[in-house]
């Protein structure tokens, strides 16, 4: 049975425009590059020590690392502005082990202690250590394991960049008739972060175009997971994790000529996207880690592009992520 995460989107931007971006402050990496997808990790969880007497006290450290290149939370969130990274125990074998409430938590100078972990506002990239102590319950006659559980979720941006080339029609049909046919490729990039969406052409590049006549390419949206943990949630159904979006968390922005016609042919597929049938609007599933759609959208047609032209598609997605780790300690009987 295939797996399936229901997608929400808070927020995503389609930026187009003309020829190459001069100032791009943003680091970006190769479609593929795994390095570049965990924004943060779990370095190190352990308990120290790894077993206790009945009544002794256990602690259960984490030490987590952005390994990015910006503050998480990002100064550049929009619908998750207010949120925090947050590490959490939630679940730590109630019964076997008493719950010291926030007394028992340690977290990093300027992060907030809550009722089971730290809130982190201004996490720069580095490391930093969170600890929670329990004490080991004083009745306990039989050795006993316990798998201590730490979630860490946290907002996030990303954003991808594809490049769009186009020919002028006759420019094309010249250097065809030559027999000296172009080709172009995409190569899709993206900066830091998990969640990931493409935008690339399934038309051969470069796209001939004809001004002030109407033609259609084809696009393909693509939402990918690349982490290694999943879309935070609200709730829980049947162990599945869900949440609900609205048409309107969706948003796209496009700079340049044609800009309205294409960020309207855009804009109404990831509409239907989201309502199929045209009554109801539902979540957008990833399944196996991905979801797509193909989008036929209106080449440049009031644009005069000479010989060749890249045009460059940037896509921003905005999330909440979240990855869960887990280590063993135990009460052993002197």
């Amino acid at each position: 049975m295939k797996k399936e995460l229901l997608l929400i989107l808070p927020i995503i931007f389609i930026v187009l425009s003309s020829g190459c971006v001069d100032d791009i402050s943003e680091m970006f990496f190769p479609r593929g590059d795994k390095q570049a997808t965990d924004v943060i990790i779990l370095k190190d969880l352990k308990t120290l020590p790894s077993e206790v007497l009945p009544g002794q006290d256990i602690k259960i450290q984490a030490v987590i690392e952005n390994i990015g290149d910006e503050t998480v939370p990002q100064t550049t969130l929009n619908n998750y502005a207010d949120q925090k990274l947050e590490v959490i125990l939630y679940d730590y074998c109630n019964g076997l082990f008493h719950y010291k409430g926030k007394d028992g938590i340690s977290c990093p100078i300027g992060a907030t202690v809550t009722d089971y972990g730290c809130e982190m506002e201004n996490f720069v990239p580095g490391e930093a250590v969170i600890q929670w102590t329990l004490k080991a319950d004083e009745e306990i006659n039989l050795e006993t394991f316990c798998n201590f559980k730490v979630l860490v979720r946290y907002p996030y941006t990303t954003k991808t960049l594809t490049d769009i080339h186009f020919i002028d029609y006759y420019e094309m049909q010249r250097l065809v008739d030559q027999g000296k046919r172009p080709t172009k490729t995409s190569s899709p990039r993206a900066t830091y972060g998990p969640i990931r969406i493409y935008v690339t052409s399934k038309d051969d590049q470069p796209i001939p175009v004809k001004n002030g006549v109407k033609e259609t390419m084809t696009l393909e949206l693509e939402i990918l997971n690349e982490g290694s943990g999943f879309l935070a949630s609200e709730h829980e159904i049947n162990n599945e994790e869900t949440i609900s979006i609205s048409k309107d968390d969706i948003n796209i922005e496009v700079i340049g000529q044609d800009s309205n016609n294409i960020a309207d042919n855009l804009e109404d597929c990831i509409n239907e996207w989201q309502n199929p049938s045209k009554t109801e609007t539902r979540p957008i599933k990833l399944v196996d880690g991905e979801a797509k759609r193909i989008c036929q959208v209106y080449t440049p047609y009031s644009e005069n592009i000479a010989n060749e032209v890249p045009k460059e598609i940037t896509g921003m997605i905005e999330y909440i992520y979240e990855f869960r780790e887990s280590v063993e300690g135990s009460i052993r009987q002197s």
